[in-house]
């Protein structure tokens, strides 16, 4: 049975520890952010849901085929790309969203599915400087990045309004315009230090869908660790930060709010960033886990997900923590969904049965009251 997402609203998929996230705007605008489809769950016999199969029946048709708008690619790691080749044979995928700094320096052991996007990305620049502009769908690509990156695309007659780096807001999708419903705020990447992997490359940003007075706003923030989530909230407009829907960073990793010590070797929490991801936190607040089940306790090396990130997200007043394979159960995990409603994002309960007898839990709307404590975390480093 299809499975029933929300008019306008936003779809975390259980895909183990990886990201998949499909975002809905309109009845036929759909913009899948990363991939990551695991074959062994497409016999059953893995918990994880079989994304690449759930997105070609959702997807809206055009021309007979499945019609995704926009794929955006955050980096090219396997657990957020894999599965993209099949995607891109069985649907039509309008326009690629590729964050140019993540392929910026040494690529070397890209995965398949990474060549496949850069074959992809190749193609659609050239096709669209050899159009002057517009290539039309299935053609189309918006290269993001720091200036020093995208810039020289300029010269070689790339259009500047296909052109994005950290700051800007985009309204547009697949050739067309959709203010008043749609917009992303870039916040990264901010540029690219030479000893940074891809991971600190990644593309994070804020989305908001409007439906009347109704504004949700979700926050992404890839892969990054606390240096780069540092630089986001230091700069521009506390607005773009705003979000009801967080996608913990790094699949729930530790590495967005500890830093080791340079001399001692010791992590040490910095308390400073969680305090200003809890101030931009609207309410009712989701943190969204894209991850295996937290383990209660972690050993060396063993992150993401983990316990420590989880009970400071957890710490966040007004907010909820969830896990995609921990929703409703970690026997049988369902999409974790969310729809535009007057306070912005609010849970919504897929409608099909579960994929085992694992009966859905009903949701915890959470307080739409501020914080009457103060927020406080715990840090030994201010």
């Amino acid at each position: 049975m299809k499975l029933t997402i929300p008019n306008q609203g936003l779809v975390f998929w259980p895909v183990g520890t990886g990201d998949s996230t499909t975002i809905r705007i309109t009845e036929t605008h759909f913009m899948q952010v990363d991939l990551h489809h695991m074959e062994q769950a497409e016999d059953g016999s893995e918990s994880a849901w079989p994304v690449v199969d759930e997105l070609l029946e959702i997807l809206p048709t055009r021309r007979g085929r499945p019609y995704l708008s926009a794929f955006v690619l955050t980096h090219p790691d396997e657990d957020h790309c894999k599965g993209f080749a099949r995607l891109n044979e069985k649907a039509l995928i309008s326009e690629l969203w590729m964050c140019a700094d993540s392929f910026h320096g040494p690529i070397a052991n890209l995965c398949d599915d990474a060549k496949a996007f850069v074959q992809q990305a190749k193609r659609r620049i050239d096709k669209t400087i050899e159009a002057r502009g517009d290539p039309g769908p299935g053609h189309r690509i918006r290269v993001i990045g720091s200036d020093r990156v995208v810039e020289p695309l300029r010269p070689r007659g790339f259009p500047g309004d296909l052109l994005s780096m950290p700051t800007d807001t985009i309204t547009t999708l697949d050739g067309a315009d959709l203010a008043g419903t749609f917009s992303v705020c870039l916040h990264a990447p901010i540029g690219s230090e030479s000893g940074e992997g891809r991971n600190d490359r990644s593309l994070a940003f804020q989305v908001a869908l409007e439906n009347g007075p109704a504004t949700g706003k979700a926050l992404f923030l890839g892969d990054l660790a606390y240096s780069a989530v540092r630089r986001i909230f230091d700069c521009g407009d506390p607005r773009t930060r705003e979000w009801d829907v967080m996608l913990a960073s790094h699949h729930c990793s530790k590495s967005a709010m500890f830093v080791k010590d340079e001399q001692s070797g010791r992590e040490r929490l910095r308390g400073d960033i969680m305090r200003d991801i809890a101030r931009a936190a609207r309410r009712p607040a989701y943190v969204v886990s894209s991850s295996r089940p937290v383990p209660a306790s972690n050993g060396p090396g063993d992150d993401p997900p983990h316990a420590k990130a989880k009970a400071l997200y957890k710490r966040i007043p007004g907010s909820e923590f969830l896990c995609t394979h921990e929703h409703p159960n970690a026997q049988s995990p369902e999409p974790v969904m969310f729809e535009v409603g007057t306070s912005g994002f609010r849970r919504f309960q897929p409608h099909r049965p579960s994929k085992s007898l694992g009966s859905l839990l009903e949701s915890a709307r959470g307080s739409t009251r501020p914080p009457a404590v103060p927020i406080g975390f715990g840090c030994d480093d201010e």
